[in-house]
């Protein structure tokens, strides 16, 4: 029988403020095949230090797991868990939160073991097969985007942001033969598998895996998410996604007009229209996809788009009516340094808040939470002038670097701020 879910002061009260699921029932790698414990994690274990460790030996018998689970019951702070305990201070909520109160309500028995006994059942893999990108968000990093990657190789990057800008040694990141034969080892037991990238339709191991999955039969039992800036034709994969228990494409949507073409260059929106309204009607249109294929949206909300996002909305309303109430998550920038929504100003913000409230779609309670989380980063922000004007800093440089390399000028993009853009010169 499922439970109700448990708020934040709840939880903590039950369980502690350091308890989490996902040190038990899952892995996660990133491009340069360091360990993480989910993809909100601090890096674990990493990729030197793993070698040629299976992720299934790492996840059973590597000391830190151990020790980071001791501390999960415990209720000793986690190092690699700042971000779920920095969004918890912002939002109220968290991944930590938001996962452990799914395993709680959907599989008690092993919730309870873990609590009870530490129980540990690797559950859900979280794979990235490479930085290979077609696209350079605004939001991105070089080793999730091999066009940034490259950018980063060509143009010097200011000294403000070298610290929150890294450089990797190669500009393409791939995932290995060896690293796909070893995630084979525990594809039998898994119920959840979860990818970004990178772009996964154009990472060659993603579709070896999900062929893997099917004709091994596997597939019958496991829960797939792909995150996508859908600009690849996916409807040539719909035979396999269809294979599975449940199949989520997640589209990556941060703007519904010409903003696109700044914050996720160098994409055309018109074209990436074409392609939403494209592959969801494949999935509406046949009645063996609608069962198990479904689409939703991933916003990243940032100080360059929050003027927009109520548009993003809309947007799903109109074209993508598959997407159910649920269907789209907004999250916070917090990286890199410079990009959080919460450095708009005033007017900007109030504009918001007035936009938030007309809206009366079928979105209208997540709208509700992205504008409560933006609030309270707004006035956390506000509250810190030195902290504010050093990420203004930072923005106000990340924009010159891009007007430098991609010839592109936020104030062709964004001109209905006030304060904050007119100041970056």
């Amino acid at each position: 029988m499922k439970q109700d879910n448990l708020s934040l002061e709840e939880f903590n009260v039950l369980y502690g403020e350091s308890f989490c699921v996902k040190p038990f029932i899952e892995i996660c790698n990133d491009t340069a095949n360091n360990v993480l414990l989910c993809c909100n994690s601090e890096i674990v274990v990493s990729s030197a230090e793993k070698q040629n460790q299976s992720h299934k030996d790492i996840f059973f018998n590597h000391r830190t797991f151990g020790e980071i689970r001791e501390k999960a019951l415990s209720g000793a702070p986690i190092n690699a868990c700042t971000k779920c305990i920095s969004f918890e201070s912002i939002t109220g909520t968290s991944m930590r939160l938001e996962s452990s109160n799914q395993v709680r309500s959907n599989n008690p028995e092993l919730f309870n073991s873990i609590v009870q006994k530490g129980t540990v059942q690797l559950k859900t893999l979280d794979i990235k097969f490479g930085n290979k990108c077609n696209m350079g968000c605004v939001m991105c990093s070089a080793s999730s985007s091999s066009i940034i990657s490259q950018e980063r190789h060509d143009y010097e990057i200011p000294a403000l942001l070298k610290d929150i800008w890294l450089t990797p040694d190669t500009v393409l990141i791939d995932f290995d033969d060896h690293e796909l034969e070893q995630l084979k080892s525990v594809a039998g037991n898994i119920r959840r598998f979860k990818t970004t990238g990178g772009e996964p339709m154009l990472l060659p191991g993603f579709k070896s895996w999900l062929e893997f999955l099917v004709e091994s039969d596997y597939s019958k039992n496991i829960q797939v998410v792909v995150v996508t800036n859908g600009t690849v034709n996916s409807i040539p994969i719909l035979p396999l996604m269809g294979q599975f228990k449940k199949f989520i494409m997640v589209l990556s949507i941060d703007a519904v007009d010409e903003l696109t073409e700044y914050i996720r260059y160098p994409v055309k929106f018109p074209k990436l229209m074409n392609n939403h309204i494209t592959i969801h009607d494949a999935i509406v249109d046949n009645e063996n996809y609608i069962q198990t294929i479904s689409l939703e949206i991933s916003t990243v909300m940032h100080v360059l788009n929050v003027h927009k996002i109520i548009d993003i909305f809309k947007y799903a309303e109109e074209h993508l009516p598959h997407i159910n109430a649920n269907g789209i998550e907004v999250v916070l920038a917090s990286s890199p340094s410079g990009m959080e929504p919460g450095l708009i100003d005033a007017d900007t913000f109030a504009q918001f808040k007035l936009s938030v409230e007309q809206y009366n779609g079928k979105f209208i309670n997540t709208v509700k939470d992205v504008f409560a989380m933006l609030e309270s980063q707004y006035n956390e922000l506000n509250n810190n002038i030195e902290s504010k004007q050093l990420k203004l800093t930072q923005l106000r440089d990340m924009t010159k670097y891009w007007k430098h390399s991609r010839r592109l000028d936020v104030h062709d993009y964004v001109t209905t701020y006030t304060n904050t853009i007119l100041q970056l010169n």
